[in-house]
């Protein structure tokens, strides 16, 4: 080091030595093999590899030991963490017909709390709860229907078919990395759903609209919804039954996301007649953001919409 204590004789070069703040991040492994405790800088995302523990599906890392609050990674470490790791047994093999890739027939006894879809399926088909009498009991369907609180959808999966989990009983559910669009219908009806959220590294492009003006999630408790960098494109009404919506934020920083579906004489109605209390954006794409709006929007959903947009 410089010693400021010297007096200076003749011109000097000095160089500047930085540190970074950083947070650690513990791991409770729930009977897994440990894992060393891993630091993060500042800011920065916590980029996690999946574990491994023989005879069990890794369903996530949680905040709290009861996995009632799921890590985003999406947003970057701010403090020390302690991370839960989440397993299940997987479901048994012969409640499942896969052709193909696509999972055609589903058929787990009563009493299913959680099904557990194999490695391997890429297409859940249209209706496919509805198809094989999963649908919440007392819902449109099969009468007696099934409560089936969690489908953990499989890593190797990339399209979830239109409809696919109408009037299911899901309380959550997680999006894995290659879907690349959700389209109208797919989660509607789905009363319990109150956790929407997406794998790390997601490659979502689109949520998809039709003429129906039709919403792909139809959760009336769901209070929050992340949407990840990878999403490009919004279509009109495709969040339209999700009235209890408080915060929605769209992570994409490299350019703004696009209202790509909208009203022939202008509008996007993306909830519904429903505002969240807040949308947020990063800050590098905010004016962008709202210049799309402006685009596609008519005088009263834009100023609503406009005023409820912050930075981040």
């Amino acid at each position: 080091p410089y010693d400021f204590d010297q007096p200076v004789v003749a011109d000097a070069q000095l160089y500047a030595k930085w540190f970074y703040n950083t947070f650690t991040i513990h791991f409770v492994m729930n009977g897994a093999p440990e894992i060393p405790a891993k630091e993060i800088r500042e800011g920065h995302l916590p980029a996690l590899d999946a574990p491994t523990y023989p005879d069990h599906v890794f369903v996530n890392w949680y905040l709290d030991e009861a996995f009632t609050d799921l890590l985003d990674p999406t947003v970057p470490i701010t403090e020390d963490l302690t991370l839960y790791a989440r397993w299940v047994t997987p479901s048994p093999s012969s409640w499942f017909v896969i052709d193909n890739g696509t999972l055609t027939m589903c058929t787990p006894p009563n009493g299913t709390d959680v099904v557990v879809i194999p490695e391997g399926v890429t297409t859940i088909p249209d209706w496919f709860v509805l198809a094989n009498g999963l649908n919440e009991p007392g819902k449109p369907g099969f009468p007696t229907g099934k409560n089936i609180r969690e489908f953990i959808l499989p890593t190797s999966l990339e399209t979830i078919g239109s409809g696919a989990f109408k009037f299911a009983a899901i309380t959550q559910i997680h999006i894995p990395p290659k879907v690349r669009q959700l389209l109208p219908v797919t989660f509607e009806g789905c009363d319990r759903l109150t956790s929407f959220t997406f794998a790390a590294g997601s490659q979502l492009e689109r949520l998809v609209d039709n003429a129906g003006n039709e919403a792909i999630i139809g959760a009336p408790q769901l209070t929050q919804i992340s949407f990840p960098p990878s999403l490009q494109y919004v279509g009109k009404y495709t969040l339209a039954g999700c009235q209890a919506l408080a915060t929605v934020t769209f992570a994409r920083a490299e350019s703004p996301v696009i209202f790509d579906g909208f009203l022939p004489g202008g509008g996007v109605w993306l909830f519904g007649g429903h505002f969240p209390s807040k949308i947020r954006v990063p800050n590098a794409v905010k004016e962008a953001f709202v210049s799309e709006m402006r685009k596609v929007m008519q005088d009263y959903e834009y100023d609503n919409m406009k005023a409820i947009v912050e930075g981040y």
